[in-house]
Protein backbone atom coordinates (compact mmCIF):
# COMPACT_ATOMS: atom_id res chain seq x y z
CA UNK A 1 0.00 0.00 0.00
CA UNK A 2 2.56 2.18 0.70
CA UNK A 3 4.28 1.49 -2.60
CA UNK A 4 1.28 2.63 -4.74
CA UNK A 5 0.48 5.94 -2.88
CA UNK A 6 4.47 6.61 -3.31
CA UNK A 7 4.14 5.78 -7.06
CA UNK A 8 1.03 8.19 -7.52
CA UNK A 9 3.12 10.86 -5.78
CA UNK A 10 6.12 10.48 -8.30
CA UNK A 11 3.76 10.76 -11.44
CA UNK A 12 1.90 13.89 -9.57
CA UNK A 13 5.89 15.47 -9.37
CA UNK A 14 7.12 14.06 -13.10
CA UNK A 15 3.82 15.96 -14.35
CA UNK A 16 3.87 18.98 -12.62
CA UNK A 17 8.18 18.91 -13.75
CA UNK A 18 6.70 18.61 -17.44
CA UNK A 19 3.84 21.43 -16.83
CA UNK A 20 5.69 24.10 -14.59
CA UNK A 21 7.47 25.12 -17.89
CA UNK A 22 5.17 25.56 -19.94
CA UNK A 23 2.88 27.60 -17.37
CA UNK A 24 6.04 29.82 -16.46
CA UNK A 25 6.38 30.18 -20.65
CA UNK A 26 2.77 31.22 -21.20
CA UNK A 27 2.52 33.29 -17.93
CA UNK A 28 6.00 35.24 -18.56
CA UNK A 29 4.62 36.09 -22.62
CA UNK A 30 0.88 37.08 -21.24
CA UNK A 31 2.62 39.01 -19.09
CA UNK A 32 5.16 41.01 -21.71
CA UNK A 33 1.85 41.06 -24.05
CA UNK A 34 0.39 42.88 -21.54
CA UNK A 35 3.21 45.28 -21.44
CA UNK A 36 2.16 46.71 -25.00
CA UNK A 37 0.56 49.81 -25.35
CA UNK A 38 -2.80 50.21 -27.15
CA UNK A 39 -2.17 52.97 -28.88
CA UNK A 40 1.46 54.64 -29.59
CA UNK A 41 1.71 58.33 -30.58
CA UNK A 42 5.40 59.72 -30.98
CA UNK A 43 6.72 63.26 -31.22
CA UNK A 44 10.71 62.69 -32.54
CA UNK A 45 12.09 60.97 -35.53
CA UNK A 46 12.51 57.23 -33.48
CA UNK A 47 10.43 54.96 -32.03
CA UNK A 48 12.31 53.00 -28.88
CA UNK A 49 10.99 50.26 -26.55
CA UNK A 50 10.11 53.11 -24.10
CA UNK A 51 7.48 54.00 -26.74
CA UNK A 52 5.70 50.72 -27.03
CA UNK A 53 6.22 48.75 -23.90
CA UNK A 54 4.31 50.44 -20.43
CA UNK A 55 8.06 49.47 -19.11
CA UNK A 56 11.06 49.11 -20.89
CA UNK A 57 13.30 49.74 -17.77
CA UNK A 58 16.72 50.52 -18.83
CA UNK A 59 15.92 49.46 -21.99
CA UNK A 60 13.48 52.09 -22.86
CA UNK A 61 15.60 54.51 -25.34
CA UNK A 62 16.84 51.44 -27.49
CA UNK A 63 15.61 52.52 -31.22
CA UNK A 64 13.07 49.86 -32.46
CA UNK A 65 12.71 51.77 -36.30
CA UNK A 66 12.69 55.25 -37.88
CA UNK A 67 9.49 56.96 -36.97
CA UNK A 68 6.75 58.07 -39.80
CA UNK A 69 7.09 61.38 -41.13
CA UNK A 70 4.87 63.88 -38.95
CA UNK A 71 0.99 63.36 -39.58
CA UNK A 72 1.30 59.81 -40.93
CA UNK A 73 1.24 56.65 -39.22
CA UNK A 74 3.12 53.32 -39.60
CA UNK A 75 2.70 49.72 -37.95
CA UNK A 76 5.55 47.42 -36.35
CA UNK A 77 4.84 43.92 -36.07
CA UNK A 78 5.17 41.99 -32.70
CA UNK A 79 8.21 40.18 -34.69
CA UNK A 80 9.97 43.60 -34.78
CA UNK A 81 9.35 44.33 -31.51
CA UNK A 82 10.37 41.47 -30.34
CA UNK A 83 14.10 41.40 -31.90
CA UNK A 84 14.61 45.10 -30.46
CA UNK A 85 13.55 43.55 -27.34
CA UNK A 86 16.29 40.94 -27.89
CA UNK A 87 18.85 43.18 -29.12
CA UNK A 88 18.60 45.53 -26.08
CA UNK A 89 18.92 41.82 -23.71
CA UNK A 90 15.42 41.86 -22.47
CA UNK A 91 14.99 38.00 -21.53
CA UNK A 92 11.39 37.80 -22.89
CA UNK A 93 9.93 38.73 -25.78
CA UNK A 94 6.55 39.03 -27.25
CA UNK A 95 4.23 36.71 -29.67
CA UNK A 96 4.66 37.98 -32.74
CA UNK A 97 1.19 36.16 -34.01
CA UNK A 98 -0.47 38.70 -32.02
CA UNK A 99 -0.69 41.10 -34.60
CA UNK A 100 1.46 44.81 -35.08
CA UNK A 101 1.15 47.93 -33.51
CA UNK A 102 -0.09 51.15 -34.74
CA UNK A 103 2.92 54.23 -34.62
CA UNK A 104 0.92 57.48 -35.12
CA UNK A 105 3.46 60.63 -35.11
CA UNK A 106 2.27 64.16 -34.14
CA UNK A 107 2.86 67.02 -36.36
CA UNK A 108 1.55 70.60 -37.58
CA UNK A 109 -0.79 70.77 -40.60
CA UNK A 110 0.84 73.15 -43.16
CA UNK A 111 -1.66 75.78 -44.31
CA UNK A 112 -2.06 75.69 -48.50
CA UNK A 113 -2.29 79.34 -48.25
CA UNK A 114 1.16 79.00 -46.97
CA UNK A 115 2.42 77.24 -49.80
CA UNK A 116 0.88 79.10 -52.87
CA UNK A 117 2.55 82.07 -51.19
CA UNK A 118 5.79 80.60 -51.44
CA UNK A 119 5.30 79.01 -55.10
CA UNK A 120 4.19 82.88 -55.48
CA UNK A 121 6.90 84.60 -54.12
CA UNK A 122 9.36 81.70 -56.23
CA UNK A 123 7.64 82.58 -59.45
CA UNK A 124 8.20 86.49 -59.16
CA UNK A 125 11.57 85.74 -58.42
CA UNK A 126 12.21 84.01 -61.39
CA UNK A 127 10.51 87.24 -63.36
CA UNK A 128 7.03 86.41 -63.90
CA UNK A 129 4.19 88.33 -62.56
CA UNK A 130 4.39 89.70 -59.02
CA UNK A 131 0.09 89.40 -58.71
CA UNK A 132 -0.99 85.29 -59.28
CA UNK A 133 -3.86 83.39 -58.03
CA UNK A 134 -2.37 80.04 -56.96
CA UNK A 135 -4.45 76.57 -57.19
CA UNK A 136 -3.14 73.50 -56.14
CA UNK A 137 -4.00 70.59 -58.19
CA UNK A 138 -1.25 67.38 -56.85
CA UNK A 139 -2.10 68.10 -53.05
CA UNK A 140 -4.20 64.83 -52.19
CA UNK A 141 -3.45 65.00 -48.65
CA UNK A 142 -2.73 67.73 -46.01
CA UNK A 143 1.54 68.56 -45.74
CA UNK A 144 2.61 68.22 -41.90
CA UNK A 145 5.80 69.21 -40.23
CA UNK A 146 7.09 68.38 -36.54
CA UNK A 147 5.53 70.40 -34.01
CA UNK A 148 8.94 72.50 -33.05
CA UNK A 149 9.34 73.16 -36.68
CA UNK A 150 8.97 76.57 -37.67
CA UNK A 151 6.67 77.07 -40.90
CA UNK A 152 9.28 79.14 -41.84
CA UNK A 153 11.35 76.64 -42.92
CA UNK A 154 9.74 75.58 -46.11
CA UNK A 155 11.36 76.19 -49.18
CA UNK A 156 10.64 75.73 -53.15
CA UNK A 157 13.00 73.53 -55.26
CA UNK A 158 13.10 72.90 -58.92
CA UNK A 159 9.76 75.42 -59.57
CA UNK A 160 9.31 74.91 -63.67
CA UNK A 161 6.23 77.37 -64.88
CA UNK A 162 4.89 77.74 -68.08
CA UNK A 163 3.37 81.62 -68.32
CA UNK A 164 1.16 80.89 -71.13
CA UNK A 165 -0.82 78.11 -69.69
CA UNK A 166 0.14 78.65 -66.09
CA UNK A 167 0.80 75.58 -65.00
CA UNK A 168 3.58 74.92 -62.68
CA UNK A 169 5.29 71.82 -61.31
CA UNK A 170 7.64 72.53 -57.40
CA UNK A 171 9.27 70.59 -55.16
CA UNK A 172 8.45 71.20 -51.60
CA UNK A 173 11.42 70.95 -49.13
CA UNK A 174 10.49 70.57 -45.55
CA UNK A 175 12.88 70.94 -42.67
CA UNK A 176 12.61 68.26 -40.15
CA UNK A 177 15.13 67.48 -37.27
CA UNK A 178 18.59 66.34 -37.30
CA UNK A 179 19.51 68.40 -40.63
CA UNK A 180 16.62 65.83 -42.41
CA UNK A 181 14.48 67.86 -45.26
CA UNK A 182 11.20 65.82 -46.23
CA UNK A 183 10.45 66.57 -50.02
CA UNK A 184 7.39 66.52 -51.87
CA UNK A 185 6.40 67.34 -55.63
CA UNK A 186 3.46 69.78 -55.88
CA UNK A 187 1.48 70.77 -59.50
CA UNK A 188 -1.03 73.64 -59.70
CA UNK A 189 -2.01 76.51 -62.06
CA UNK A 190 -0.87 79.90 -61.62
CA UNK A 191 -2.87 83.23 -63.35
CA UNK A 192 -2.04 85.98 -63.64
CA UNK A 193 -4.98 88.41 -61.52
CA UNK A 194 -5.92 91.79 -61.92
CA UNK A 195 -7.55 93.92 -58.55
CA UNK A 196 -10.97 94.68 -59.68
CA UNK A 197 -13.58 96.70 -57.83
CA UNK A 198 -16.82 95.60 -56.68
CA UNK A 199 -19.73 96.49 -54.57
CA UNK A 200 -19.48 95.73 -50.50
CA UNK A 201 -23.43 95.54 -50.70
CA UNK A 202 -26.25 95.36 -53.24
CA UNK A 203 -27.76 98.72 -54.51
CA UNK A 204 -30.55 99.70 -56.49
CA UNK A 205 -31.13 102.22 -59.48
CA UNK A 206 -31.88 104.43 -56.42
CA UNK A 207 -29.02 104.61 -54.87
CA UNK A 208 -25.41 106.26 -55.55
CA UNK A 209 -22.40 104.37 -55.22
CA UNK A 210 -19.69 105.93 -53.05
CA UNK A 211 -16.27 104.89 -51.51
CA UNK A 212 -17.35 103.21 -48.91
CA UNK A 213 -19.41 101.13 -51.23
CA UNK A 214 -16.69 100.05 -53.00
CA UNK A 215 -14.12 96.66 -52.40
CA UNK A 216 -11.77 95.11 -53.99
CA UNK A 217 -11.53 90.99 -55.39
CA UNK A 218 -8.53 89.29 -57.26
CA UNK A 219 -10.48 88.23 -60.98
CA UNK A 220 -7.96 86.19 -63.31
CA UNK A 221 -7.37 88.45 -66.31
CA UNK A 222 -8.19 85.78 -68.68
CA UNK A 223 -11.94 86.85 -67.32
CA UNK A 224 -11.50 90.69 -68.06
CA UNK A 225 -12.46 92.01 -70.61
CA UNK A 226 -12.98 95.89 -72.17
CA UNK A 227 -16.63 96.14 -70.99
CA UNK A 228 -16.05 95.54 -67.28
CA UNK A 229 -15.07 98.81 -64.85
CA UNK A 230 -11.57 98.43 -63.38
CA UNK A 231 -11.17 101.86 -61.44
CA UNK A 232 -13.23 102.97 -58.39
CA UNK A 233 -13.30 106.57 -59.84
CA UNK A 234 -15.27 104.87 -62.95
CA UNK A 235 -17.71 103.63 -60.13
CA UNK A 236 -17.93 106.40 -57.24
CA UNK A 237 -21.11 109.08 -58.08
CA UNK A 238 -22.71 106.92 -60.34
CA UNK A 239 -26.41 104.74 -59.77
CA UNK A 240 -26.80 101.25 -60.97
CA UNK A 241 -29.28 100.70 -63.74
CA UNK A 242 -30.66 98.18 -61.76
CA UNK A 243 -29.99 96.14 -58.77
CA UNK A 244 -26.47 94.71 -58.53
CA UNK A 245 -25.09 91.79 -56.05
CA UNK A 246 -22.30 92.57 -53.72
CA UNK A 247 -18.73 91.11 -54.66
CA UNK A 248 -19.44 90.72 -58.38
CA UNK A 249 -17.45 92.95 -61.09
CA UNK A 250 -19.61 95.82 -62.99
CA UNK A 251 -19.82 96.54 -66.34
CA UNK A 252 -20.20 99.72 -67.80
CA UNK A 253 -23.65 98.97 -68.83
CA UNK A 254 -24.32 98.48 -65.40
CA UNK A 255 -23.95 102.03 -64.19
CA UNK A 256 -25.23 105.38 -65.28
CA UNK A 257 -25.14 109.09 -63.93
CA UNK A 258 -28.00 109.14 -61.41
CA UNK A 259 -30.97 110.81 -61.98
CA UNK A 260 -31.65 114.04 -60.30
CA UNK A 261 -34.40 115.36 -62.81
CA UNK A 262 -37.17 112.81 -63.40
CA UNK A 263 -39.51 113.55 -66.69
CA UNK A 264 -42.42 115.40 -65.28
CA UNK A 265 -41.18 116.45 -62.03
CA UNK A 266 -41.36 120.09 -60.96
CA UNK A 267 -37.62 121.50 -60.93
CA UNK A 268 -36.12 124.89 -59.87
CA UNK A 269 -34.67 126.80 -62.73
CA UNK A 270 -32.25 129.37 -62.03
CA UNK A 271 -30.33 131.87 -64.19
CA UNK A 272 -27.20 134.36 -62.66
CA UNK A 273 -28.35 137.47 -65.08
CA UNK A 274 -25.69 140.20 -63.52
CA UNK A 275 -25.12 139.82 -60.17
CA UNK A 276 -28.55 138.60 -59.55
CA UNK A 277 -29.80 135.10 -58.91
CA UNK A 278 -33.09 134.80 -60.72
CA UNK A 279 -35.22 131.52 -60.39
CA UNK A 280 -38.52 129.87 -61.65
CA UNK A 281 -40.29 126.95 -61.48
CA UNK A 282 -40.51 124.79 -64.80
CA UNK A 283 -41.46 120.76 -65.55
CA UNK A 284 -39.28 118.58 -66.96
CA UNK A 285 -39.92 117.09 -70.02
CA UNK A 286 -37.14 114.44 -70.04
CA UNK A 287 -35.09 112.22 -66.99
CA UNK A 288 -31.39 114.53 -66.81
CA UNK A 289 -28.25 113.53 -64.49
CA UNK A 290 -25.91 115.51 -63.08
CA UNK A 291 -24.30 117.56 -66.16
CA UNK A 292 -26.66 116.92 -68.92
CA UNK A 293 -28.81 119.25 -70.88
CA UNK A 294 -32.61 118.39 -70.79
CA UNK A 295 -35.87 120.38 -72.06
CA UNK A 296 -37.91 121.97 -69.51
CA UNK A 297 -41.57 124.40 -69.92
CA UNK A 298 -41.63 127.20 -67.96
CA UNK A 299 -44.53 127.02 -66.22
CA UNK A 300 -44.44 131.35 -66.04
CA UNK A 301 -44.10 132.17 -69.75
CA UNK A 302 -45.08 128.34 -70.81
CA UNK A 303 -42.22 128.45 -73.42
CA UNK A 304 -39.99 125.53 -73.66
CA UNK A 305 -36.42 126.14 -72.66
CA UNK A 306 -33.21 124.09 -72.31
CA UNK A 307 -31.10 123.90 -69.35
CA UNK A 308 -28.34 121.63 -67.81
CA UNK A 309 -28.95 119.46 -64.54
CA UNK A 310 -27.12 121.46 -61.41
CA UNK A 311 -28.03 119.38 -58.63
CA UNK A 312 -31.57 118.06 -57.22
CA UNK A 313 -34.05 119.36 -58.51
CA UNK A 314 -32.21 122.05 -59.87
CA UNK A 315 -31.13 123.07 -63.03
CA UNK A 316 -29.08 126.40 -64.43
CA UNK A 317 -30.75 128.28 -67.50
CA UNK A 318 -28.53 129.92 -69.77
CA UNK A 319 -28.25 133.63 -68.99
CA UNK A 320 -30.01 135.18 -72.34
CA UNK A 321 -33.25 133.29 -71.46
CA UNK A 322 -35.86 134.98 -69.77
CA UNK A 323 -37.57 133.14 -67.03
CA UNK A 324 -40.41 135.28 -66.31
CA UNK A 325 -43.70 136.67 -68.46
CA UNK A 326 -43.15 139.79 -66.96
CA UNK A 327 -38.89 140.51 -68.24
Amino acid sequence: MARIIFSRFSIRKTALRLLLPLLLFCTSNAAIAAMTKPTVTVDGPVVTLGDVLLDAGAAQNHVIAAAPQPGKSMTLSRFDIDRAMANAGLSEGLDDSRGYVTISRRGKKVPPEILEARIMDKIAQNGGPDRLKIRLTGLRSPLYIAPQADLGDIEIENLSHDERSGRFTATIAIAQENGVWNRTTLSGLAEPVRLVPVLVRALSDDDIISRSDIDWIELPERRINRTMILESADLIGLSPTRTVRAGTPLRMSEVQKPVLVEKGAFVTMQVRHGGLMLSATGKAMQDGALGDFIRLINTSTNRTIEAQVAGLGVVNVLSHVTLSANQ
